[in-house]
């Protein structure tokens, strides 16, 4: 059976796909249903699924935002859209994130069907796929994703999901011990007296992380193990391990001569920048060096307070355009990731929640105004489409824009503003 994850807005079309479908006759289990993008994505996190079937557009995070982030990701998952005819471009366009096929409103049930035999048989010839290569460099590619994994969730500080690092751990270094192994951590720096340009030189679109991945440690890599990431606009955080039961004095060494070669090699590749490696820490055991790291990340959240207000600052003076995490995150030299973690931290609640409150308690001051038509007050809000936009606010308030004023009008609803 494969995995299939359901998510549409509208309540009456989540159960009926899921009660109307002869889903195990067709080689699926039902393994979740959600009313948002933003709950697939969370899901995603933590879970492998075959295929999403999601509208493509829902409340706060879109059916085309979940096809990104499986694609960004390099997901195995393959995603069906659900459109409406006038969305149909749209749909057609979400080919650049490897949609499979795309069904349009209202969903006839034999065009359902024929899509999901259509998803089933590619899924069995991957599988075949699969099982049929054999060899060294499939076990490898496949211990390099699972290492990939288990660095990214280091790096994170996932604290709390210690006993999944462990088992990460175990596939693809058997002859280590998790908490006694000799591990590190290294910060490269990019120099204060450097320029900073208008493109953050840490992005993935800057070449940054790719050239750090493609250098050449020499002897040092038969000895060790490590991998990148890029918090900040001027930071590089390295975590890694020593291979072969190294002794630690003996690592150290090769981490410190290994990383005055990466930063000679950055600041060629970089001309314009200069960089430099910080004093690298030693820890016995894995579980030593994640306490590390997410106790920095845990101090440097409220960090730069200024940058989360310059932020709510920016948000209020473009609410009527329609801005990501990426562009803003960028915006003030910093990791999506580090920007998302320290933006809660000091607000008590993540990007999008803040924007859509935003928008909304914007509106609602707003809509106390008659001279501004809904239309109008979609579009000063940052709401190409109305539509989108009325949704958008009865999810917040629990009534459409003209139910709300109405109810203003007639002095029974509370009064907005700007915030």
């Amino acid at each position: 059976m494969y995995k299939l994850i359901i998510a549409d807005d509208e309540e009456i079309i989540r159960s009926g796909l899921k009660d109307i479908v002869n889903w195990q006759r067709l080689g699926f289990e039902i393994a979740g249903t959600f009313a948002d993008g933003r709950e697939v994505i969370a899901f995603l996190e933590d879970n492998a699924v075959d295929v999403v079937l999601t509208d493509i557009k829902m409340t706060f995070v879109s059916g085309m935002e979940v096809a990104r982030y499986i694609s960004e990701r390099g997901l195995p998952t393959k995603v069906l859209l659900i459109s409406g005819f006038q969305e149909l471009n749209l749909a057609m366009s979400a080919i650049k994130f490897k949609v499979q096929d795309y069904i349009l409103k209202p969903i006839d049930l034999d065009e359902l069907t024929a899509a999901l035999k259509k998803l089933r048989e590619l899924l069995d010839k991957e599988r075949r796929s699969l099982q049929a290569q054999a060899g060294a460099s499939l076990m490898e590619s496949r211990l390099s994703a699972v290492k990939d994994h288990f660095f990214a969730r280091l790096l994170a500080g996932s604290v709390e999901k210690q006993e999944e690092l462990k088992s990460l751990f175990d596939v693809v270094y058997p002859g280590l011990r998790f908490d006694q192994c000799v591990c590190f951590r290294a910060e490269l720096l990019m120099e204060e007296d450097m320029p900073l340009h208008a493109e953050n030189p840490f992005t993935a679109d800057s070449g940054f992380l790719q050239a750090c991945n493609s250098f050449d440690g020499g002897a040092a890599c038969s000895v060790m193990d490590c991998r990148f990431s890029a918090p900040d606009g001027r930071l590089v955080l390295i975590a890694g391990l020593g291979l072969d039961n190294i002794p630690a004095e003996e690592l150290l060494q090769h981490v410190k001569a290994w990383g005055s070669r990466l930063a000679a090699y950055l600041t060629r590749t970089f001309p314009d920048r200069r960089f430099s490696l910080q004093e690298p820490r030693l820890f016995n055991g894995i579980p030593a060096l994640l306490a590390n790291l997410a106790a920095r990340a845990e101090e440097d959240a409220p960090a730069e307070p200024d940058v989360i207000e310059q932020a709510r600052q920016y948000i209020a003076e473009h609410i009527t355009e329609t801005l990501s995490l990426e562009e803003l995150a960028d915006r003030f030299y910093l990791s999506p990731y580090y920007f998302s973690r320290m933006f809660k931290a000091r607000t008590g609640e993540n990007l999008i929640d803040f924007m859509i409150r935003y928008k909304m308690e914007w509106a609602m001051g707003l809509l106390r105004n008659p001279r501004y038509k809904v239309y109008e007050v979609s579009h000063m809000v940052g709401y190409k489409s109305e539509r989108y936009f009325s949704k958008t606010f009865k999810n917040y308030t629990g009534y459409t824009p003209h139910a709300y004023r109405s109810r203003l009008l007639a002095g029974q609803g509370p009064e907005g503003g700007k915030p």
